[in-house]
């Protein structure tokens, strides 16, 4: 794990969110957690919930949209991802929670930069 000098952990993202036909949008994202040993390149396949794949869905509030990503943890508790997302003068802030059970296991905010 590379952390910056107040103790926070490093990540990279790539957000990109566009229009898709008269009324819906694609989101894509990618995040980038820095390692002293990174593997950046990994197989994609195809999500299957039967093995446990997250189950994922998002809704529009205002300027701010939220996806969610929901999975059944190690333990065969759930496991929930939380990722809130709104629109600024300069881009987007951002905030990331997971929750296992009961429990905030990782909770993080930033702000992305629009670029053309």
């Amino acid at each position: 794990m590379v952390l910056d000098g107040n103790g926070q952990e490093v990540r990279d993202l790539d957000v990109t969110l566009e229009r898709y036909k008269n009324e819906g949008f694609t989101l894509k994202w990618i995040t980038v957690i820095r390692d002293a040993e990174d593997g950046l390149f990994q197989k994609s396949e195809p999500p299957n919930p039967l093995r446990g794949d997250a189950v994922r869905w998002a809704a529009i509030e205002g300027d701010a949209m939220t996806a969610y990503s929901l999975a059944i943890s190690e333990t065969g508790g759930p496991e929930l991802q939380v990722y809130r997302r709104t629109l600024t003068d300069k881009g987007m802030l951002i905030r990331f929670m997971r929750l296992q059970g009961e429990d905030v296991k990782v909770r993080m905010s930033g702000e992305l930069v629009r670029t053309e």
